[in-house]
């Protein structure tokens, strides 16, 4: 059974982490701004089981320096000792996939 990362939960869970990305240009220049979201807080504002995917985060999320809506998000696999953790892999088992 292939992994599936579709709920914030799910991020949470295996250490996925994501990023926002403000697209907003004003006068050909881009705002620029990246910024790791804090998935805990989403999780708390949201729900575990709140969708990851693009169009469900989107209209929750904006560019805290320059206000906009124009914002993109990437999803970022675990890395390194992250990927072996103990809680990521107890997460999985709990799921189905070890």
């Amino acid at each position: 059974m292939p992994l599936v990362i579709d709920t914030l939960g799910a991020c949470l869970d295996d250490n996925y982490q994501i990023a926002l990305y403000c697209e907003n240009y004003r006068s050909g220049v881009s705002c620029g701004f990246v910024k790791w979201l804090d998935l805990e807080k989403l999780v708390a504002r949201l729900g575990r089981d709140h969708s990851s995917m693009r169009d469900d985060l989107l209209p929750h999320l904006w560019c805290p320096k320059c206000g906009s809506g124009k914002v993109s998000i990437r999803l970022h696999p675990p890395t390194g000792d992250d990927r072996d953790s103990s809680a990521s892999q107890q997460a999985a088992m709990k799921r189905g996939n070890p």
